[in-house]
């Protein structure tokens, strides 16, 4: 059983290598691209299960990572069918129940899900099903190795008909000089959602505001330098998530009774089979993959560049695991090689950014974009497919439609307005390919929130709907 849920490789691979030298004359980073295809099983020959264990698929086509010392891989799926995520590495009744809850959860989305003039040709269920986890996942390398926790994997989730899905494999190989992978243990007090902000100050010895000092249990520590860039995290558990949302106690209140609402304990008894480690267990996985474990923190002169009412926080999803309430944490700082770090203004509720931001990575052939929803609004970052119509006009309706359609859906999740979009997630890294995002000619970025817009038609308003902070990593040609 266990093989059967397990991704295999199909070699086909292209390979770009470029070295980043700078302000020193220093190597400060060396990018590697490469795209694999990996194989899942034929959904229509008994296969239990859409989610596949694809670790070894994945990385056995990238045995470069066995010479890093220290870097940051990002994956990035060039597929909207199907969807990333990192999770429980041995047991696969784990993916069974994983597939078995997005059907549901899906199905609770599209109910919700908006009216569009194309409906017949847009397969809503699977954009709502690849959005719940996502197409990206961006992760600290240390010494040859992915910093992974003991029991986690990456699942690649093939939610339609195909079975051979190409991944595009982005490295940055960083000096060791320049950079390392902090770690630390966070311990929270009970079951919950918790603002670990200090933790990841201390953590990397940014700077630390008033309100910080006194929320914050630890000693900071302070950087010598205003550096900018961002940092790459995750949390080394498989029933706890980590990501970027609203950090007053109010607010982490809402969003964990949001997580038992969306994952509820009596699917133990409804389907779960993953049932033997305790009530909480298989909830707390599902809970884990839909929030995600990898957050990306944006750094603007030595300090988090988020608004005060957002943070970084870490849901505690059992009420006891094996490691009790104590969580491991590892992220790396990459810092002054990026080539741009710039906050944008959003002046829509549902804000097309593709185009404004392809104009930012102009000159780039190889890297990332990291994006951030950093307001206090509930907001997140959507990817969307767009078909070939008749004109640009149209096509730009039905992406607009299909973004609004997400935002619905999302909300449906939970009994609340605006929670959802904390499911949806609030950062994300795009590969560059050329001068462009990846993908971006059929692929547009929406930045979200609960803000109506008038007559939602996507027009610009006066008002101020949200910020996005966005990072370019890469090699400049130009």
């Amino acid at each position: 059983q266990a093989t059967s849920t397990r991704a295999r490789t199909h070699t086909r691979v292209r390979v770009l290598v470029s070295k980043q030298i700078n302000k020193d004359g220093m190597a400060s980073e060396v990018w590697f691209r490469r795209r694999i295809d990996v194989r899942c099983p034929d959904p229509e020959k008994g296969r239990n299960s859409r989610c596949y264990l694809a670790t070894s698929a994945i990385l056995q086509q990238v045995p470069e990572l066995r010479r890093i010392q220290t870097g940051v891989l990002n994956l990035y799926l060039l597929d909207s069918g199907a969807s990333l995520s990192i999770n429980e590495n041995a047991d696969p009744t784990v993916r069974t129940d994983m597939d078995g809850a997005v059907k549901r959860m899906a199905e609770s989305g599209l109910k919700a899900f908006s009216e569009s003039e194309n409906k017949d040709k847009l397969p809503e269920s699977t954009l709502i099903k690849s959005s719940l986890f996502g197409r990206s996942l961006t992760l600290p390398v240390s010494g040859g190795s992915v910093v992974f926790g003991t029991w986690q994997g990456i699942y690649l989730c093939s939610w339609d008909s195909s079975t051979s899905r190409e991944i595009l494999v982005t490295v940055a190989t960083l000096s060791p000089k320049l950079h390392k992978v902090a770690s630390s243990s966070v311990s929270v007090s009970s079951r919950g959602v918790h603002n670990i902000t200090p933790n990841i100050i201390s953590m990397f010895g940014l700077k630390i505001s008033d309100d910080e000092k006194k929320s914050s249990t630890k000693k900071a520590k302070y950087a010598p330098t205003e550096s900018d860039g961002a940092i790459y995290t995750i949390i080394r558990h498989t029933s706890a998530s980590m990501g970027i949302a609203a950090v007053n106690e109010g607010w982490c209140e809402t969003l964990d009774k949001a997580f038992d609402t969306v994952v509820p304990e009596r699917w133990n008894d409804e389907f779960f089979i993953h049932t033997y480690e305790g009530p909480d267990d298989m909830p707390g996985h599902v809970k884990s993959s839909l929030f995600g474990v990898s957050a990306v923190v944006p750094v603007k002169q030595g300090s988090i560049d988020m608004s005060d009412e957002v943070g970084v926080v870490l849901g505690e999803h059992r009420d006891v695991g094996g490691w009790g309430h104590s969580r491991r944490i590892a992220g790396i700082f990459m810092q002054d090689s990026f080539v741009l770090s710039k906050s944008l203004e959003m002046t829509t509720g549902i804000c097309d950014v593709t185009d404004l931001l392809n104009e930012l990575t102009d000159g780039i052939s190889v890297g990332w974009c990291s994006l951030v929803a950093k307001s206090g609004v509930p907001a997140a970052l959507v990817s969307v497919e767009s078909k070939p119509l008749d004109t640009k006009q149209e096509a730009g309706a039905q992406v607009q439609a299909l973004a609004k359609g997400l935002r619905d859906a999302f909300d449906a999740l939970t009994d609340e307005p605006g929670i959802g979009l904390a499911f949806a997630g609030r950062s994300l890294t795009i590969p560059i390919e050329d001068d462009k995002l990846v993908g971006s000619a059929k692929d547009r970025i929406f930045h979200v929130t609960e803000q109506q817009d008038d007559d939602d038609d996507g027009q610009q308003t006066n008002t101020v709907c949200g910020s996005l902070h966005v990072v370019v990593f890469g090699r400049r040609t130009k």
